[in-house]
């Protein structure tokens, strides 16, 4: 009953003609599987005293000193990422759409300044910033690099046995700037999944490359869970361990290591934060 009324939510709003999936219809699907790439937190070198310099001034300043920190450590921001994005909230960018847009930025195989290029494109407007609004400035930004599906093709895609799913990972895999959308769910028909794909842009990419060990093409292509192939490939990011050994290890799912090294790092960091003196509200209430 869920996948039918997936369905039915998604033709509801692709019956207003051809559109891309980069507008209101992956906002949509973005919406029902955001669990398939919700973030962690690892344990990742933070500049916290960089955080609270350039942080100083703003109101409520231990609440989005700790809010920073914890979204540059659990994203793995390298020092230099870190200081562009805190020069663009010094210089008057909302801290909110530097976040929105750099979460955006992340799945994208491009330089940390593409999330200047994208505020740059974003309209003016007093409402929150949607992720329809940042997809429709990075594809007006990158000309539209990633390929644009109409209804009708998402539509065809769903009939050969695609899923909702499906259509939001291969949308979010066409950032990257290997393969189009239209190239990824090729795959996907042809293998009847899109592991095939995961792998050959993951194995690509000039930022976070992931090293999938000797694990071989059919292997690989015989997992059904697309949950844990991201787990384990967000793990190798991370640690430069081989996405083979990772999915070996016994007695836990990729998803269930990758949470309790969120869960420890994000311990670690709010020790450090709370030893310079840096208590939240939230946190201070509960304590």
């Amino acid at each position: 009953m869920k996948k039918i009324l997936l369905l039915v939510g998604l033709l509801a709003l692709l019956s207003v003609g051809a559109v891309a999936l980069n507008g209101e219809v992956r906002e949509f699907v973005f919406q029902k599987v955001s669990d398939l790439t919700s973030p962690t937190i690892p344990k990742a070198a933070v500049n916290i005293d960089q955080i609270q310099v350039s942080l100083a001034s703003t109101d409520h300043k231990d609440d989005i000193i700790y809010d920073l920190t914890m979204f540059f450590a659990k994203n793995n921001l390298s020092d230099v990422e870190q200081r562009f994005l805190l020069s663009l909230i010094n210089s008057g960018e909302s801290i909110d759409t530097v976040k929105q847009v750099a979460m955006f930025w992340l799945d994208t195989d491009d330089d940390v300044s593409v999330v200047k290029g994208i505020i740059d494109i974003l309209p003016d407007k007093e409402e929150m910033i949607t992720i329809f609004d940042i997809e429709t400035a990075f594809d007006k930004l990158t000309s539209n690099r990633g390929g644009l599906i109409t209804y009708e093709q998402a539509r065809i895609s769903l009939d050969q046995g695609l899923t909702l799913e499906e259509l939001h990972l291969a949308n979010t895999l066409s950032r990257k700037g290997v393969y189009t959308i239209h190239e990824i769910l090729n795959v996907g028909k042809a293998d009847g999944k899109l592991n095939r794909a995961i792998k050959d842009i993951y194995s690509r990419t000039k930022r976070g490359r992931v090293n999938f060990g000797n694990i071989s093409d059919q292997k690989f292509n015989d997992i059904e869970d697309y949950d844990e192939i991201m787990s384990a490939i967000k793990l190798s990011e991370r640690s430069g361990e081989g996405v083979e050994k990772i999915l070996s290890k016994p007695g836990k799912t990729a998803r269930e290591m990758y949470d309790q090294w969120s869960q420890e790092a994000e311990a670690e960091i709010h020790k450090t934060l709370h030893q310079k003196g840096v208590t939240p509200n939230m946190i201070r209430e509960v304590e």
